[in-house]
Order: C-alpha cells, then sequence, then structure tokens
C-alpha cells in the first residue's frame, strides 16, 4: 500500500523488492495477521510482547504509546530518535547492549508513519533500518540471535522493519489493525486512493483504510 499508489500491496512491494512469494497470507518468511479487536491499541499491545522493541520516534526517543505497551509487558524498550538517520557505531553498541540484556529472540519494529515523516521518503526509512538491523543482527557482540522480527503493518518504520526482517532472511509477522487499516495523510489518500475509489475515515489531519485488498493482493 503505500508511497507509490502502484505497488500498493504490500506482499508484493516485499516480493519485488526481495524474493519471490506466494499471493497468500503467508510464506516461508513473512505471515500477515489481522488483530481481532477494533483500533490500534490492541494491535500495538500484542506486538509489545516481543522480546524487545525498537521504538523510531519522531523528534524524541521512541513514543509513549509504544513505550508504555512495551513496559506493560515487562519487555525491553529500546527508543531511537529519528531526527538525523545516521548510523554509528554508538548507535549499534547501545542496541546490541539492551538486546543482550534481555536475551531477546523475537524484536518488534514501531515507530512513526511515513505521513508524520515530512523530510524524508519511505526509501530512506527502509534503507536506514535495513542497514542499522544489518549492523545489529550481524553484530558479532550480539549474543542471542534473533528468531522472529514483528510489526504492526503501518507505512513508515513498520514497513521498513518487515522488508528489513525479509532482506535479512528473518521470519517476519505483520499483525495488521482490524480491518486491515492503516493510514495515510490526506494528501496521500486525495492523490492515490480516492482516485481509485477507496473509501477512507478522516482521522484529524489524517485518513485511514480498511481494505485487505491493499495488504493482499
Amino acid at each position: 500500500h503505500w508511497e507509490t499508489g502502484v505497488d500498493k500491496a504490500f506482499i508484493r512491494l516485499l516480493a519485488e523488492a526481495y524474493l519471490e512469494v506466494t499471493n497468500n497470507q503467508q510464506s516461508d518468511n513473512i505471515i500477515f495477521e489481522e488483530e481481532l479487536l477494533d483500533g490500534y491499541i490492541a494491535r500495538t499491545n500484542k506486538n509489545a510482547s516481543a522480546d524487545a522493541t525498537i521504538d523510531f520516534g519522531l523528534n524524541q526517543e521512541g513514543e509513549p504509546w509504544t513505550k508504555k505497551a512495551v513496559q506493560n509487558n515487562n519487555k525491553k524498550y529500546i527508543g531511537i530518535n529519528t531526527n538525523n538517520l545516521t548510523i554509528n557505531n554508538d548507535i549499534v553498541n547501545r542496541i546490541v547492549n539492551q538486546l543482550n540484556e534481555s536475551n531477546a529472540k523475537s524484536l518488534n519494529i514501531a515507530g512513526m508513519g511515513i505521513y508524520n515523516m515530512l523530510s524524508v521518503t519511505q526509501q530512506q526509512i527502509d534503507n536506514y533500518v535495513y542497514e542499522l538491523l544489518n549492523a545489529v543482527l550481524n553484530s558479532p557482540n550480539l549474543a542471542t540471535k534473533i528468531e522472529i522480527i514483528r510489526t504492526g503493518g503501518q507505512t513508515g518504520f513498520d514497513e521498513a522493519g518487515a522488508k528489513a526482517g525479509v532482506k535479512l532472511g528473518i521470519p517476519t509477522k505483520i499483525l495488521a489493525p482490524k480491518g486491515w487499516t492503516f493510514r495515510v495523510s490526506e494528501k496521500q489518500f486525495n492523490d492515490i486512493y480516492k482516485p481509485l475509489g477507496v473509501q477512507g475515515k478522516k482521522v484529524k489531519n489524517d485518513y485511514d483504510i480498511s481494505d485487505k485488498s491493499l495488504f493482499i493482493d
């Protein structure tokens, strides 16, 4: 679904970028699931049950609602400030050390949607998250191998985390909100989805779209 409007099916986007998968909800490396409860919170809480969460915040290290969900699950929270999408040894070593502290085998990738990241593109976020996770998960100092990556089925860092997991050969689960809902900016909705006849629900300055075909084509 996402920035281009052409490769709107998430599974096809992943396939084109990284590997050949079948057009259903499960392949060897990626699983799509729909949350049964309404809203975004239930999905966030379930993803936050991973051993550790890396949360990419806007103008701050992570976002408060994700941090609260992780803490409620008594899991490791790792907040990252996305103001400067650069990778250095300090960031990599900090994440590795925090993963080691929790002996993490499962990792949740959370963060801002592309509609909030006005100064960068989805491709830039994809590249950043892949390079960061590649450095962290292949670090010789990482004590425990990550066996599964989870994301919440949104644009921005959720999408980038899923792509990175597949590219790194790690089983990846996307838990989408009920109705396969994802959020886009008003401009994205008017420019991309409305002309296609897609219905959306206005939420403040954005739109929520609930359409399974835009997740799985």
